[in-house]
């Protein structure tokens, strides 16, 4: 490979001085000749170089090497510190009520229980109810004259004869020594002093009831402000005995008219004024209110002054 690298230059020298120097070269005689350079003396200086072959075909494409070996694994780096942790996301809405369920089968019919033991029998000329009408305390009967006279009832049909509605207990009212009194018939608790609060307008009378409280009044019943209210038209209407006037009212045992001390544990019942009850009348500026005198019931104007009476427990 080298040779023909060398001949290639010398043929290229010569050439460039053929061509550059033609002259000069046929004036000293000397040629380029096939098998060198020819002289004037005809000697021939030979060349080493020869003819350039043509380049053979490229040679296969040579085996692929192997695979090299795969290099260690790196060292495992550190675990990195563990992060803060995030804020609390917002409550999510409340979802939509479910859809209600069908209404199931109707169960099977059990079987019929035993036939209790009777009771025991209810007052006469009584109906039960779910709010039984409470007798009106009336036993006596009047005929129609001025002044009517007190006549036999029997066949009468007035209210003395037929005596319609609830017994009364006996006791009707209990003292409970601790400024209160209960009525049997209703089981409502009243202050024992019935003017306690003298002469009141009506919204007076509703905060003198609603502040109540123990140690207020004579009472030392543990009692709180709230506890006590002013009663509405019929639970005052309730403690009225229609057989009596100046006070219709009756004793503790509910067979006679109350009178101060004598068997009646109520004080200070006054039949001069109404009490105020906290039932509106249908003309809103009015209230209902009860006269102790006669037992009446009507309506009048909220600034006017009438006596408060409280009440507490009940339906």
């Amino acid at each position: 490979m080298g040779k023909k690298v060398v001949f290639g230059f010398i043929l290229v020298v010569l050439t460039f001085f053929w061509v550059s120097f033609p002259g000069n070269l046929s004036a000293a005689g000397t040629s380029l000749a096939p098998e060198g350079i020819k002289f004037p003396d005809g000697s021939v200086q030979k060349t080493k170089a020869t003819e350039t072959g043509t380049p053979g075909p490229q040679g296969p494409k040579g085996d692929t090497g192997d695979t090299g070996a795969t290099g260690p694994n790196g060292d495992t780096g550190d675990t990195g510190a563990p992060g803060s942790q995030g804020a609390q996301g917002d409550k999510g809405d409340t979802g939509a009520p479910g859809v209600q369920g069908d209404t199931g089968p109707q169960g099977l019919k059990g079987d019929t229980g035993d036939v209790g033991p009777a009771g025991p029998q209810g007052a006469a000329g009584f109906t039960s109810a779910i709010c039984p009408v409470p007798k009106t305390g009336q036993t006596k009967c009047y005929d129609s004259g001025d002044p009517a006279s007190e006549i036999p009832c029997t066949g009468t049909g007035q209210d003395g004869n037929l005596q319609r509605g609830f017994s009364w207990p006996n006791p009707r009212f209990t003292d409970n020594g601790n400024g209160t009194v209960t009525d049997n018939l209703t089981a409502l608790i009243w202050l024992k002093n019935a003017e306690c609060f003298g002469l009141r307008n009506w919204d007076n009378a509703l905060n003198d009831c609603n502040t109540l409280a123990s140690g207020q009044c004579g009472l030392s019943d543990s009692s709180l402000a709230g506890d006590w209210r002013l009663p509405n038209v019929k639970e005052l209407q309730s403690l009225i005995d229609f057989a009596w006037k100046y006070p219709a009212l009756s004793n503790d045992a509910g067979t006679a008219k109350w009178t101060s001390g004598d068997g009646s544990s109520f004080t200070g019942v006054t039949s001069d004024q109404a009490y105020w009850s906290s039932t509106t009348f249908s003309l809103p500026r009015n209230a209902w209110r009860v006269h102790l005198a006669e037992g009446y019931v009507t309506s009048d104007t909220k600034t006017w002054t009438r006596y408060v009476w409280p009440v507490r427990g009940g339906q």
